[in-house]
């Protein structure tokens, strides 16, 4: 709920409203409201915004009266239970995936290639899944989602770091 305090010395009608939001995803208690000179006012936003992207929606709301005020809010949206199913499913898969990873990258070095560079990165790699596993663990599932761009990105990099030091070898090898 938004109150909104008549700070004046006279009565004031105050218009309250929400942009930067799809009106299909709130309702609003009331729009309009009279108040008497130190009185207050609640405006109550219930929002209901179905199957959008898990993260954070910057958006802001306004009361106008003698004076227009403008405050900026964030709606976070958090994952609901089967996307949380989800999460946990994907997490699964990269946690598989680094494994075998870095099972690659131990047989690379044991045949003598130079993996120095993709272990750094399978590094960062451990470190965000292990991150990302701590918040499912707190069931934070909205910071747990919010590192995949990055564990994926890191997967890929670490890949085609040991695929550049197999070329390597390869290309010696000519």
């Amino acid at each position: 709920e938004v109150e909104v305090k008549n700070t004046g010395n006279t009565p004031q009608n105050v218009t309250f409203s929400i942009i930067d939001f799809d009106q299909s995803w709130y309702a609003l208690n009331a729009t309009n409201a009279s108040l008497l000179s130190g009185k207050t006012a609640g405006f109550k936003i219930t929002f209901s915004i179905g199957d959008v992207a898990v993260k954070d929606y910057t958006g802001q709301y306004y009361a106008i009266g003698t004076n227009k005020i403008t405050k900026n809010f964030t709606l976070r949206v958090l994952p609901a239970p089967a996307k949380q199913l989800e999460i946990n499913d994907t997490f699964a898969l990269y946690k598989a995936d680094a494994v075998n990873l870095e099972m690659e990258i131990n047989k690379s070095r044991a045949n003598g290639i130079n993996v120095t560079l993709a272990e750094e990165k399978l590094k960062d790699l451990k470190s965000k899944i292990e991150q990302a596993e701590n918040y499912i663990k707190a069931g934070d599932y909205f910071s747990a989602y919010q590192l995949f761009t990055d564990i994926k990105t890191l997967m890929d990099d670490t890949k085609s770091e040991l695929a550049k030091a197999k070329a390597v070898v390869e290309a010696g090898k000519k």
